[in-house]
């Protein structure tokens, strides 16, 4: 089968808590967004980050983000991060016996910019669209 897969970072604002008067600024976040559909017995995936596109890449979420037949469409949102800064993301399938398959070359994000978009090597046309 073929592997296609479509990876979109994004950068966004979290409001916490219920309505309260606050000098505050919101916490930032970037928010990791792929498709991956027809994946050969993926059992699910690994989120990197790391300072610079050299790494070193740190695993990001402690259980592996479930593969699910339905859905194809994933999500992990990073809020240990700091506004104005750009970090790079890398995401691996991992396969039921544990083997990893690395599905993205380090993407950058700054926090708070744009969306960051890239053709995932060995999985077909990739990409995501451009957004605040």
């Amino acid at each position: 089968m073929r592997r296609r897969a479509c990876l979109l970072l994004s950068g966004s604002i979290l409001l916490g808590g219920a309505a309260v008067a606050s000098a505050q600024a919101p916490a930032p976040v970037n928010t990791l967004s792929w498709t991956a559909r027809d994946l050969d017995r993926a059992y699910g995936f690994v989120v990197y980050r790391g300072p610079a596109a050299e790494g070193p890449f740190l695993r990001l979420n402690k259980d592996i983000i479930r593969t699910s037949p339905s859905q194809g469409e994933y999500r992990y949102v990073d809020r240990d991060v700091v506004a104005g800064t750009t970090y790079y993301y890398q995401i691996d399938a991992v396969s039921q016996t544990g083997v990893k398959k690395r599905l993205s070359p380090p993407l950058p994000k700054k926090t708070g910019g744009t969306a960051a978009s890239a053709e995932l090597p060995g999985t077909g046309k990739a990409g995501g669209s451009r957004g605040p």
